[in-house]
C-alpha cells in the first residue's frame, strides 16, 4: 500500500490555486483559533476557492509541519498536529475512535459534500470544531495587512471578502468571466441552501440564525 504523497511547506504555493500572486495576507486569528483551541479535530470546510488549502499551508509553512494530501487516512506520530488535505475524490472519512476520543490533534480541510464519520459526537462532546466558509471570509483588519485601509475598506466592500475574489483587487486579475464560471460551477452550485445563507449572514456581518447548521461553526 503506498503511503500518501507529503508536500513540503515551501511547495505549497503550486497548489494555492485561488490565492493571488505575490505575499499572501496572513490568517493570523485563524491560524490562533486552530491552534490554540482545546477541539483536538479541526475540520476547515468549504467549497473552491475559499481558501481552505491556503490557511492549511500557512499553518505548515508556519510550524514546518507537513501536509498529507493522499487518499487514504494518513498515520498520527503524537509528535505534531496532522495537517490533511483531503483529496476531491474522497467522500467518506473514518477517523480512528481513539481521534474522535482525542488522542491526536487533526487539522482537516474538505469540501462540504465529504462526510466525517462521527464528527458531530465530536463535536457535541467539544472534541472538535468546523471552520466554514463564513469563517473564511476575509475581515478588514486583515486586507489592511496587506492593501492601505482606504483601498482595503473598498477591496472588502467588492469583493464581500471573499478569497475567490480578491485576484479582482489586483489590475492584472484574472479573466472576469473565467471567474464567474468558477464561483457559478465550483462555489455555489455545491452547496447546500443552509451554508449559502449563512454565507450571506456572514458576508452582511451578521450572526448565523438559530436555524443554521450547527456543523459550520464551532461550539
Amino acid at each position: 500500500r503506498l503511503a500518501p504523497p507529503r508536500i513540503r511547506a515551501e511547495d505549497m504555493e503550486d497548489r494555492l490555486h485561488f490565492e493571488p500572486r505575490g505575499p499572501q495576507i496572513e490568517r493570523a486569528a485563524l491560524l490562533e483559533r486552530i491552534l490554540g483551541g482545546t477541539e483536538t479535530i479541526v475540520v476547515i470546510e468549504a467549497p473552491a476557492g475559499m481558501g481552505k488549502s491556503t490557511l492549511l499551508g500557512q499553518l505548515a509553512r508556519l510550524h514546518g509541519w507537513p501536509i498529507d494530501s493522499g487518499a487514504d487516512l494518513p498515520p498520527a506520530d503524537g509528535a505534531r498536529p496532522l495537517l490533511w488535505d483531503i483529496p476531491t475524490d474522497v467522500d467518506l472519512v473514518r477517523l480512528p475512535e481513539a481521534w474522535l476520543r482525542g488522542a491526536a490533534k487533526i487539522v482537516l480541510a474538505q469540501r462540504p459534500e465529504v462526510r466525517i464519520a462521527g464528527l458531530e459526537r465530536a463535536i457535541v462532546y467539544g472534541r472538535a470544531c468546523v471552520i466554514g466558509a463564513g469563517d473564511l471570509l476575509f475581515q478588514l483588519d486583515e486586507l489592511a495587512t496587506h492593501f492601505p485601509r482606504a483601498r482595503a475598506r473598498r477591496v472588502l466592500e467588492a469583493t464581500g471578502g471573499w478569497p475567490v475574489l480578491l485576484p479582482l483587487a489586483r489590475r492584472d486579475g484574472p479573466d472576469g468571466g473565467a471567474l464567474q464560471g468558477l464561483l457559478e460551477n465550483e462555489l455555489l452550485a455545491p452547496m447546500a441552501t443552509d451554508a449559502f445563507v449563512e454565507l450571506g449572514e456572514a458576508m452582511a456581518g451578521r450572526e448565523p440564525g438559530p436555524d443554521s447548521d450547527a456543523r459550520l461553526v464551532p461550539l
